[in-house]
């Protein structure tokens, strides 16, 4: 082993061995020098001294580093992915009840579709066409539904608390008995939409088209709120017809 650069360590303690740099460093000049065919044949008999040198323990077979094992994927995390049915076209589909929390479905053909009593809540339905849809008694809180167009929709009952509505078109659309507590409707068209029982508490509603819109009772809103909803068209059923909509 000395004429491989490594001296032994202590008497009597056989096959215990250091490395010496000085050493090492002259038995690489000479490897240097040598043929490549003397150096396989120097390297393979220093291979086979320092194995009888240092003890062997078996820690069974070493991973490859090239392969790397596949993570396991739980049905658990599966199925917290977001489903996505952006651009889809699911006009007419029977979709009543099924969980759709946090879906993407943007700008998705929902037309007609039956979503009654469907979980909604967080998916984005930017751009969506939900005309004429079945949204009766949905959980819609905090959904993005800005840009969408929910024409007719049926969305008596459902939960749009949160829900951003911006530019959402929801003209003769039913949202009777519907939770909207905290839901934007800025510059949203809600002409014609029924509103009756419906709870606006903290609803945005600035710029939003309500002509000929029907919120129910004028006592659910304050003075001043209904004053500046007749002024804008629309319509209580205890007040009698509603006002021209101001052309300002």
């Amino acid at each position: 082993m000395e004429d491989l650069g490594f001296e032994l360590v202590g008497e009597g303690q056989p096959g215990l061995y250091r490395r010496r740099p000085e050493k090492a460093a002259e038995v690489m000049a000479l490897f240097a020098k040598e043929s490549a065919c003397n150096r396989d044949q120097r390297l393979q008999e220093a291979k086979k001294k320092l194995l009888k040198a240092i003890p062997m323990y078996d820690l069974g077979p070493l991973p490859d580093p090239e392969v790397h094992e596949p993570e396991e994927v739980s049905d658990e995390s599966l199925e917290r992915q977001p489903l996505d049915l952006s651009n889809q076209d699911l006009s007419g589909a029977k979709l009543g009840g099924a969980n759709l929390s946090g879906a993407n479905l943007i700008k998705a053909n929902l037309i007609k579709a039956d979503l009654s009593g469907a979980n909604l809540s967080g998916a984005n339905l930017i751009k969506a066409d939900l005309s004429d849809a079945d949204l009766s008694g949905a959980n819609l809180s905090g959904a993005n539904l800005s840009e969408a167009k929910l024409g007719g929709a049926n969305l008596i009952g459902a939960n749009l608390i949160g829900a951003n509505l911006r530019v959402a078109n929801l003209s003769e659309a039913n949202l009777s008995g519907a939770n909207l507590i905290k839901a934007d409707f800025c510059l949203a068209n809600l002409s014609g939409a029924v509103l009756r029982i419906a709870n606006l508490v903290e609803a945005r509603l600035s710029g939003t088209t309500v002509e000929r819109a029907r919120f129910g009772s004028a006592e659910r809103f304050s003075p001043n709120q209904v004053e500046d909803l007749l002024d804008r068209g629309a319509v209580f059923d205890d007040r009698g017809q509603q006002k021209s909509p101001s052309p300002y």
